[in-house]
């Protein structure tokens, strides 16, 4: 299968379309993560920025109306801190405390993403789930 290419023939039938939805899911929010631990491994920070904020919006409406605030407080501040030190986060700068400024604000921002992924078992919390052992 092609990569975005989500459509498969699973031969269950229309029975099955929900679990057939889970799993297209489950891939299209596997693909963010990867894309994630891309950016953030090397380094580029605009991309490790805009993945986050793809992957939020894939998982958003698992949240809670609260969690959603929280995001946005969040965000709200590494953005902040990404503009005071847009050299570092352009890669324009070698300033290692701008540097770990940028990193330190993405890195808040990814975690905290994942708990929530966490906290809403996106992750898979039961024994019984297909797949899991």
């Amino acid at each position: 299968m092609a990569k975005g290419d989500y459509s498969y023939d699973t031969g269950l039938g229309e029975t099955e379309l929900a679990y057939d939805l889970r799993q297209i899911y489950a891939r299209i929010v596997g693909e963010h993560l990867g894309i994630v631990a891309d950016a953030r491994m090397k380094k580029d920070y605009p991309a490790w920025f805009e993945a986050l904020e793809n992957l939020y919006v894939e998982i958003n409406q698992k949240l809670k109306t609260k969690e959603k605030t929280e995001y946005t407080e969040l965000k709200n501040k590494v953005v902040k801190i990404l503009n005071e030190n847009k050299s570092a986060f352009h890669k324009l700068s070698n300033n290692a405390e701008q540097i770990s400024n940028v990193i330190n604000a993405l890195r808040d921002l990814d975690m905290w993403i994942k708990q929530m992924m966490e906290n809403h078992n996106m992750f898979g919390s039961k024994r019984d789930v297909e797949g899991l052992i």
